[in-house]
């Protein structure tokens, strides 16, 4: 799959951005492999730019580098029960359906804003929305084959659920991500 940077910039409207995509190319197999070394930089130029409050990281195949990046990002303003990085475990549909859920109803509300990338739209125009197996209503994200991806979709769900579960009194100016 893709490797994607989603920033939201923090406020009254948030605002989902693309930061960067690593894709996959197609037919690549499994041979391929993410070039973690521009990952990790890319990381460091976005806190040497924005104010990170929040990290959300989806860890299956990124296990080393969250454990790294929960150590480097550390907590907010020293408070140990407020760590900056996140696990978000989107192959859970308990924590991802609703996150699905509170996203189309903000996009319906029109309670943020995106940058409309051409990559961006890509995704959300490959993702079909369905419910998750077995596992009672909740919806999920699906990806019609293999080369069509969605994964920059899956990031601005995240994007905007851990931007919404932010506490008001501790949105800094501006930003939280997910990778």
């Amino acid at each position: 799959d893709d490797t994607v940077l989603i920033g939201v910039v923090v406020g009254e409207v948030p605002h989902i951005f693309l930061i960067d995509r690593w894709r996959k190319p197609k037919r690549a197999g499994r041979d391929y492999k993410v070039p973690r070394h521009e990952v990790r930089k890319r990381l460091t130029e976005v806190r040497e730019t924005f104010t990170v409050r929040r990290f959300a990281a989806d860890p299956p195949g990124w296990r080393e580098e969250v454990d790294s990046w929960d150590v480097e990002f550390g907590c907010w303003n020293g408070n140990e029960d407020d760590p900056i990085v996140l696990e978000f475990l989107t192959n859970r549909p308990t924590v991802m359906g609703p996150a699905i859920d509170r996203f189309l109803e903000a996009l319906d509300e029109k309670s943020f804003t995106h940058d409309g990338t051409p990559e961006l739209r890509e995704y959300a125009g490959n993702a079909l929305l369905t419910k998750a197996k077995g596992m009672g209503d909740h919806p999920a994200l699906a990806k019609p084959t293999v080369d069509e991806k969605i994964d920059g979709l899956v990031a601005a769900v995240i994007a905007h659920a851990t931007e919404a579960a932010l506490p008001e009194e501790s949105a800094p100016e501006p930003f939280a991500f997910y990778a």
